[in-house]
């Protein structure tokens, strides 16, 4: 008798531990309806005001800041380890917000989230290049649709050409990069979650990590833009 009540026992056991053991998901893979974000996710527009020229001026100092990295010293002071203005870049950053802004309101996309999303792929380098040899600031797939038809991610010779040339030849493939985000976004029923899974991993599925990724840095420049924020101290510092 005893060792036929011990069988239910350890089975119970058993499922107990499996409830345990078993991943949690915090995620709904499928549906970006499920996930509860900090802006709203479907039907979310931009409204650009009639003058551009502070909107620009905002984002090109949140961009520049975003590239300022410092390190806090035991004394409390911020030092700056490394700075994308100390590489002279301030008039290429004006540039590409620039087209960023205009790519931004001629497809109905927030350009604070176009900014994240350059700056997660490339830091703002138009050349730097990815793993399967993506190009450009927005990172175009050499293999994609419309990366097979953009010359800078094909040619190499006319690449070079633009490191002499003011916004290193990348207002086309901006424009390209946000008409692929809007086509997402729509293909995913409006949803930017959607809209930029796709983007990223080619379903509306949401890909958490650069969707959470993305958001942050969009919050960060958002923030950047206040003119209060100090600046970590200066390379004297270091």
């Amino acid at each position: 008798m005893i060792e036929g009540k011990a069988v239910p026992l350890i089975f119970i056991v058993i499922v107990l531990l499996m409830s345990f053991l078993r991943p949690v998901q915090t995620q709904d893979s499928t549906s970006p309806n499920k996930t509860n974000w900090d802006v709203p996710d479907r039907a979310y527009t931009f409204d650009f005001p009639h003058d551009k020229i502070l909107l620009k001026d905002q984002m090109v100092a949140a961009v520049l800041r975003q590239l300022t990295f410092c390190k806090r010293r035991l004394d409390g002071h911020s030092v700056l380890l490394g700075s994308c203005a100390r590489h002279d870049c301030e008039n290429r950053i004006n540039l590409f917000v620039g087209y960023i802004i205009e790519a931004g309101e001629k497809y109905n996309l927030n350009p604070w989230m176009l900014a994240a999303m350059a700056y997660n792929e490339s830091r703002f380098n138009p050349f730097a290049v990815g793993i399967v040899h993506e190009r450009g600031i927005f990172q175009m797939n050499p293999a994609s649709k419309r990366g097979k038809k953009t010359r800078f991610v094909q040619d190499a010779v006319y690449r070079r050409s633009c490191k002499n040339i003011p916004g290193n030849c990348q207002e086309d493939l901006v424009n390209l990069a946000a008409e692929h985000i809007r086509s997402a976004i729509d293909k995913c029923g409006g949803s930017w979650v959607g809209g930029l899974s796709m983007y990223n991993g080619g379903t509306c599925g949401i890909r958490a990590k650069y969707v959470y990724k993305t958001r942050k840095v969009w919050k960060a420049l958002e923030k950047e833009s206040s003119p209060k924020l100090p600046w970590c101290d200066r390379p004297r510092d270091l």
